[in-house]
């Protein structure tokens, strides 16, 4: 459960919208591929007509394949985007452990119905793995 003052801090940030996790990464992605600096509202103008143009799209009959096409789409726009490095040092590589409890939720800023997604998803974790390889292989890095 989220507390009052963590609500607060996040509608401050996102200017007075609640804003889930999922959609507050995906507008700090947008600030980051930008190939100019854009400040959150523009970023979260973007994230929003992605959304839009998500959901216009209408539901798909076969919610499995809906997840694959969404997951190629991230992953197209993940590696045509330029490489940014913040910090010189992988933060996966840190040996400091984290402690405390883990927040989750059980919905995200655009619910859809992902139900019978569970079969297939080792199909879908093989596929994104054989994209990301092939597309690897068009790019200099």
């Amino acid at each position: 459960m989220c507390t009052p003052a963590y609500i607060e801090r996040i509608r401050q940030r996102y200017f007075g919208k609640w804003v889930c996790g999922l959609c507050a990464e995906a507008v700090k992605d947008e600030i980051v591929r930008s190939e100019r600096v854009v400040c959150t509202q523009k970023a979260m103008a973007k994230h929003m007509n992605f959304y839009k143009n998500f959901k216009a799209s209408g539901p798909h009959p076969n919610p499995t394949v809906h997840l694959i096409s969404a997951l190629r789409q991230i992953l197209r726009r993940t590696l045509d985007s330029p490489r940014v490095r913040s910090t010189p040092k992988s933060p996966t590589k840190t040996r400091t452990k984290i402690h405390g409890s883990v927040l989750t939720t059980s919905e995200s800023c655009f619910p859809t119905s992902l139900k019978g997604c569970d079969e297939g998803n080792t199909w879908v974790i093989s596929w994104i793995k054989m994209e990301a390889g092939s597309r690897n292989k068009d790019k200099k890095i």
